[in-house]
Formats: structure tokens, C-alpha cells, sequence
């Protein structure tokens, strides 16, 4: 074999066994895909229950008494109903819950409470105690194990859950912002255009309105990836003024301290 020949073949064997290594990575790769993907379409055939409309065989007494038989669930085909307006008149009635996840841990057990329209009502207690978890039920992210939870006498799941949950404000302990500008955070998901009046009144309301004016470019500011460029208390006001955006009738602020 001559000198060039042992060159050139020395030259093949570099070539191709970098090709497999580079291979077997891509391989590795497309198996992680495979599986991922698989996830996602098991996501995307699965069937939600929540959408689906569930009534109550028997409505709750006027006293707030329920019986065995009224916690019964069963499916029924109905439209959902979409009210003309809410009122804002909030019960809970006998709900106890557990998490999917944790079936045998009863997070709220034989829970009552009946919230007024026009009202205002702390929930206060340890961490743990179910305070997040009244406030996702009303909601809807969950279904009630037993008992009903009703806004202005209908069972939210007799509602439609694109009604129910556009008449609620949504306030989170970590508010989720987006790298745009203060403007397009406050208006996002909305469906119509919002003038400069109605932007400041929401923003004084939410005591958001003097920090914005102090940014060099007021609504324009860029607030940066997940609202890094703010403070924790002004990420929330934002939320807040985005919650008060909407016109919510019912308002609900998950813990942290807010100074409306």
C-alpha cells in the first residue's frame, strides 16, 4: 500500500466513524421525539370531563341543607347556560374535594360558605388549609368529590365555562407576564380594542399608574421575559389591571398581599 492509499483510507475510517457518533445522537434524539410526541397526542385525544355539562338530580334546600341523594352527579346532554348577566351571589354547599392526584387526602371536607353580591371576603388560614383550592373550584379547574358549588343560584356546572370564567378576575400569587410592553400586558386576551382612558382608569385603580408614567416610554416599556424588569409588587398591579380590564364580577386575588 503505498503512502497516499494509507492516507486516504485513514481519511474514510475519521470520516465515518465521526458519521455513526453523530448517528447514534440523532438517534437517541428522535427516540426522546417519539416519545414526547406520544405524550402529546395522548393529551390531545384525551376527552375532558369539565367541559361537559353536569347537573345535580335535586337542587340544594333554601336553608343550605343537601341530602344524600342531591349530591348525586349524573351526566345529562343539555346546553349550557349562558345568563344574561351574573350577579355575583356565590355558594358553596356540603363540597368536600381531593385531588386526582391524591384521592385519599381530603382537601376540603363538608365545606359551606355563601358569599353576598357586592361584598368583599378574606379567606385566612394556614398555608395548606385549602384557601388555592376554593378559589380553583369556583372556577371550575376541578370537580367538587360531592356537593355544589352555585353563582346566583345555578351550579357552575350547569354553566358554560367560557361564560363563567370571563366574568372572573383572576389574580395569581405569581402573576404570569409576558416579554412585551406594559400596554400589551395589561390588554392581552382581550378580543376588542382598549382606549388610553380606559387603560389609565384600570391602572390608577390597580395603583399601577404612577410607576408606569415614570418608564421612559410609559405603556410602551418593554417589561422583559416573564416581567423581569419589574418588581414583584408591580408585576401584580399589572395582573390586577389586567383582571380589572375585563370588567369582572367577581374578583379573586390568590394570596400575597394586594392594596387595591
Amino acid at each position: 500500500m503505498s503512502l497516499g492509499e494509507l492516507t486516504a483510507f485513514q481519511s474514510y475510517i475519521f470520516t465515518i466513524g465521526a458519521s455513526l457518533g453523530q448517528t447514534s445522537r440523532f438517534i437517541t434524539q428522535l427516540i426522546e421525539a417519539q416519545g414526547a410526541s406520544g405524550r402529546v397526542f395522548y393529551l390531545l385525544d384525551r376527552i375532558p370531563l369539565i367541559p361537559a355539562p353536569l347537573l345535580q338530580d335535586k337542587e340544594p334546600n333554601l336553608d343550605g341543607n343537601t341530602d344524600e341523594e342531591s349530591n348525586r352527579i349524573t351526566v345529562i346532554s343539555k346546553e349550557p347556560l349562558r345568563p344574561k348577566e351574573m350577579i355575583g351571589a356565590i355558594a358553596f354547599w356540603s363540597v368536600s374535594f381531593a385531588y386526582p392526584s391524591r384521592p385519599d387526602s381530603q382537601v376540603l371536607v363538608e365545606f359551606t360558605l355563601q358569599i353576598e353580591p357586592n361584598s368583599t371576603v378574606a379567606l385566612v388560614g394556614a398555608s395548606g388549609a385549602g384557601k388555592s383550592t376554593v378559589v380553583a373550584l369556583l372556577q371550575r379547574f376541578y370537580e367538587v368529590s360531592t356537593g355544589s358549588i352555585t353563582i346566583d343560584g345555578h351550579d357552575i356546572r350547569q354553566l358554560d365555562l367560557q361564560w363563567l370564567r370571563s366574568n372572573i378576575g383572576y389574580v395569581q400569587q405569581e402573576p404570569q407576564l409576558f416579554g412585551m410592553t406594559v400596554r400589551e400586558n395589561v390588554t392581552y386576551g382581550l378580543d376588542r380594542d382598549v382606549s388610553d382612558d380606559e387603560l389609565d382608569e384600570v391602572c390608577r385603580k390597580a395603583n399601577a399608574y404612577e410607576f408606569i408614567q415614570k418608564f421612559p416610554k410609559g405603556y410602551q416599556t418593554m417589561v422583559g421575559e416573564r416581567g423581569v424588569r419589574l418588581s414583584g409588587g408591580q408585576k401584580q398591579r399589572l395582573a390586577i389591571a389586567r383582571s380589572l380590564l375585563v370588567d369582572p364580577r367577581i374578583l379573586l386575588l390568590d394570596e400575597g398581599e394586594y392594596s387595591l
